[in-house]
């Protein structure tokens, strides 16, 4: 009993210790990304840091690093009047839907701490194919996908919206392997050879 009753002191302690780190990564003050690089173009791949309980645990899920993670992804529709991006993207929650946000108005809401840019070499057709479709998309508010069931694109969750996108486009930016996964992470796009990093809103350390 002195064994089983170590074993769970041990435990206890090590989501203690996990509990705390959680918390300090959490709720430590961050500068937000509020603006995009001034070379992102239509149909760029947006791949973003944030620092809430939910991003943690995609992290984890996902298998990576905790400074090497990503928690969420949209794609760069239009510029605003006001030379600002729009980005559409499945929103997560019950409520949940595919929608068009001015970019600041995510990185607020989400706590986006890093946006990295990443490009698919598409041409003007499959550009104008994949606007149209996520218009269209947002339009619909198609409902989020809680069942994360990427075979299905009357739901959409965040990585699956931009998949989907891309291969209806007639660019796919996965392999068939990561569809034939029970679920796309955003490390999925970041680690894809059909997609080229090209900036990110992390001021260089001087």
């Amino acid at each position: 009993m002195r064994l089983f009753r170590n074993i769970g002191r041990a435990f206890s302690l090590a989501i203690g210790i996990y509990a705390v780190f959680f918390a300090v990564q959490t709720l430590r003050p961050r500068t937000l990304a509020l603006t995009l690089p001034a070379d992102v173009k239509p149909g760029d791949v947006v791949l973003m840091r944030s620092h809430t309980w939910r991003a943690e645990l995609v992290r984890l899920i996902d298998g990576v690093r905790y400074r090497d993670g990503f928690s969420h992804v949209g794609i760069v529709a239009v510029r605003s009047v006001d030379g600002t991006w729009d980005i559409i993207h499945a929103v997560p929650g019950a409520d949940g839907t595919v929608r068009r946000e001015a970019w600041a108005s995510i990185a607020r809401g989400g706590g986006i701490s890093e946006a990295v840019i990443y490009r698919a070499e598409i041409n003007s057709a499959e550009q104008a194919a994949l606007l149209t479709l996520l218009d269209d998309y947002a339009a619909r508010a198609v409902p989020f996908d809680g069942g994360f069931d990427h075979t299905d694109d009357r739901t959409l969750y965040c990585t699956e919206l931009v998949t989907t996108a891309y291969a209806q486009a007639g660019h796919p930016i996965v392999d068939d392997k990561i569809l034939a996964g029970r679920a796309i992470f955003p490390g999925h796009l970041a680690g894809s050879d059909r997609l080229r990093r090209v900036g990110t809103t992390r001021v260089p350390a001087r």
